[in-house]
């Protein structure tokens, strides 16, 4: 079963950060779906999993598009 998983980042310069590319990178090169999300957009249908990266408050945002 091929995992959907969404990214949630809490600023638009996170795009280009290479850390946060390795971890798309390896998600990928483990079979998984990957795509970044950002404040205020849904999820897309099937997400299996939702990661925060980020501070507190992009958790905390995070949790709510979550719950």
């Amino acid at each position: 079963m091929i995992m959907k998983v969404a990214i949630y980042i809490g600023t638009e310069h996170m795009r280009s950060d290479e850390r946060l590319n390795l971890l798309v990178a390896q998600l990928e090169q483990s079979g998984c779906t990957t795509y970044l999300t950002h404040t205020g957009e849904m999820l897309q249908e099937g997400t299996d999993v939702l990661l925060s990266v980020g501070g507190d408050g992009t958790f905390l945002s995070a949790a709510l598009i979550a719950a």
